[in-house]
């Protein structure tokens, strides 16, 4: 995506409704291209209902190219559940 951005997404048998997490990495790695350090994963079902996930794709891309957004990510603390 550019901006050391990537935004991976996959379709998964066992989910039953779109799930994301962003992640600020501690290393840079290489994701299909450039070395990135911010990483939106989006894991989808495998027959989706609606377009939820196109959505929520379109949206993390589209906020992931503001660059204040961007400076805010790579501040931001660890969460933990």
């Amino acid at each position: 995506m550019g901006d050391s951005v990537a935004i991976p997404h996959a379709r998964v048998d066992a989910a039953n409704w779109p799930a994301d997490v962003l992640a600020h990495l501690k290393y840079r790695i290489a994701i299909e291209g450039p070395l990135v350090d911010l990483v939106f994963l989006l894991l989808v079902p495998t027959n989706p209902r609606g377009r939820a996930a196109q959505r929520i794709g379109l949206h993390a891309a589209r906020k992931l190219r503001d660059a204040d957004v961007l400076v805010k990510a790579r501040r931001a603390g660890t969460a933990t559940l």
